[in-house]
């Protein structure tokens, strides 16, 4: 839904990783809602388990130019904390019993931090957990982003897409499409789709074919661990 720049905040003197919309997709103002709405949330988080945003607003034409014209002026931004060291997802399931307990619990509780204060993260999955910060802390990102639009270069291999969220993590009620239904509930499900997968390497209904992932989200008995 963007990209992501490496830019230092003058204020804070500090390097900061600045996400933006893509300059094909920054005309369309859902897409500008949603990133706006991501800012907010995001902005009034406060936890060291979760990216801090620094600030958010609209690119200036001395960065449309200075981007050789690949970013748009007036195109919304988010200047959020740089947390380098990759995603969850790229661990591959290398995780030890202490790692493992460590990692849970702090997320746990960047979800607890959130949900008390009505911020409901709908796409819990390895790639939205960046690694980085003290001692290699996880760090949740991309609240109210990722899941929050039709993609206008949605697969057909993923027809689940539009509902938001990953399929291979979703909760039952997120297939329904009714954005009331969710709640914390939502999270805590992602959460033991993504604790099984870091203890098994794989989410616990796969995750290539969507039809059958979502089928087995609404209809099968959990899977075996073994």
């Amino acid at each position: 839904m963007g990209e992501v720049w490496a830019a230092m905040h003058l204020e804070h003197k500090l390097t900061v990783a600045v996400k933006v919309l893509t300059a094909r997709r920054a005309i369309n103002p859902d897409f500008r809602k949603a990133f706006y709405r991501e800012a907010r949330a995001m902005a009034g988080l406060n936890h060291p388990n979760i990216v801090t945003i620094f600030d958010y607003g609209e690119l200036s034409i001395e960065a449309e130019l200075a981007s050789h014209r690949r970013l748009i002026a007036g195109t919304t931004y988010l200047a959020m904390e740089l947390a380098n060291a990759g995603t969850l997802s790229s661990l591959r399931g290398r995780f030890t019993w202490r790692m493992l307990k460590v990692h849970l619990l702090s997320l746990l509780d960047a979800l607890a931090h959130a949900h008390a204060r009505g911020v409901i993260h709908k796409d819990l999955k390895p790639a939205n957990i960046l690694l980085g910060g003290d001692k290699g802390a996880v760090k949740l990102t991309d609240f109210g982003l990722a899941h929050a639009l039709e993609s206008e270069e949605a697969s057909t291999d993923t027809p689940f897409q539009s509902l938001g969220g990953t399929p291979a993590y979703m909760a039952p009620e997120q297939f329904d499409g009714d954005n009331r239904l969710l709640g914390p509930w939502t999270d805590l499900y992602a959460f033991g789709c993504l604790a099984w997968a870091m203890v098994h390497g794989k989410p616990p209904f796969g995750r290539k074919n969507w039809v059958a992932v979502a089928n087995g989200h609404l209809h099968a008995p959990l899977p075996p661990l073994k």
